[in-house]
């Protein structure tokens, strides 16, 4: 049987109270913090840190994932899937690649890859949504054949659309929320 907690190069643990010093450090670079929030950009210490990790864990709504290599313990970045609406199949995700050098590699590609597999195959959910910052060059959504800036919704093919929507030469609308096109992000009439 296949090990549903592993890509073709990472694991997907818990992250531990261990992993606290070396995200703190993350947490120091500038251009990173822009990265993950739309609030300011304010440094956590790791007692800050291990309050918000310990908080993600014991949460209903979502889950944290350690992105480490299959050959070392040691921590790449995170993943999380937040804020599920389990009524209505719903969630967000944030991603991070902590270092620098790590980046463009192709671990965030994979990571997002073996997360959409996670919530709609483990998790039964319909719809993974992600914001993505107009200034962010960093998007592996961009990358992964998917439309980059603003609302990003990914959707699982293998059930149908809401009800709601329309479909048009596999153009999906969402005419009551005001988001466009899931194909293409805009309104358009295809």
């Amino acid at each position: 049987m296949r090990d549903h907690l592993r890509s073709a190069r990472l694991r997907y643990t818990a992250m531990t109270e261990d992993d606290l010093p070396l995200l703190a450090t993350w947490d120091l670079d500038g251009a990173t913090l822009r990265q993950l929030d739309s609030g300011p950009g304010v440094p956590r210490n790791v007692t800050q840190l291990g309050e918000w990790m310990r908080g993600s864990q014991a949460r209903k709504d979502g889950y944290l994932f350690a992105l480490r290599p299959l050959d070392s313990d040691e921590m790449l970045g995170y993943i999380e899937l937040d804020g599920i609406q389990w009524s209505h199949g719903v969630t967000w995700f944030s991603i991070l690649i902590g270092d620098p050098a790590n980046r463009g590699k192709g671990y965030g590609s994979e990571a997002l890859e073996w997360l959409l597999r996670f919530a709609f195959h483990e998790l039964n959910l319909y719809r993974v949504q992600l914001s993505v910052f107009a200034y962010s060059s960093t998007a592996s959504c961009g990358r992964s054949g998917r439309h980059g800036k603003g609302r990003t919704l990914l959707n699982r093919a293998a059930r149908s659309p809401p009800a709601h929507s329309r479909s048009r030469g596999g153009h999906v609308r969402y005419p009551r929320t005001g988001v466009g096109c899931s194909r293409c992000r805009s309104k358009c009439r295809s």
